[in-house]
């Protein structure tokens, strides 16, 4: 309820509030991505550039970007243009022969980024889940979860049928 427009509109009523007012607040959400960047590079673009255009409708972004440790790439997306951007966070993340390591690289959030992670929180992660047989720290993806408003996973990899 907006309270001083309510006073407002009473006025002609005598004082008496006849109309209640209320405020139109537009919620705006607060988006964190991990992107991992071993995955095909045309995905890893893809959800770069949807970053990029993400940081004027949303209140705030928080982007990460992994391979072997975690990186914040949030810097990178405060220019005008998408393809330096983007450009920019491949030229620091390069595809190579590495061994993906989501499990670190959620320590890593754990350890410098948890307090992004709040109750108007989206996060997405984006990728493969691969650990290359390391500890996959199950248990900090719980915590994660469970402090944003709701967790997405985007995984390019098709899903493999068993026989």
């Amino acid at each position: 309820m907006d309270a001083k427009a309510t006073i407002r509109a009473s006025l002609k009523y005598n004082g008496v509030p006849m109309e209640i007012k209320f405020r139109n607040r537009i919620h705006k959400p607060k988006i964190v991505v991990i992107c991992d960047e071993h995955v095909h590079a045309f995905c890893s673009e893809l959800m770069l550039s949807f970053l990029f255009a993400l940081q004027g409708q949303v209140r705030k972004t928080h982007a990460f970007a992994f391979i072997d440790h975690l990186e914040s790439i949030s810097e990178d997306f405060s220019g005008s243009n998408a393809d330096e951007a983007i450009q920019s966070v491949l030229w620091r993340m390069p595809s190579g022969h590495y061994n993906t390591d989501l499990g670190y690289a959620l320590n890593n959030f754990n350890d410098d980024y948890m307090d992004t992670l709040n109750s108007g929180t989206t996060l997405i992660i984006v990728g493969d889940g691969r650990n290359n047989y390391n500890d996959p720290r199950l248990d900090i993806f719980s915590r994660m979860s469970r402090r944003s408003t709701r967790t997405i996973w985007l995984n390019p990899e098709p899903r493999v049928m068993a026989r």
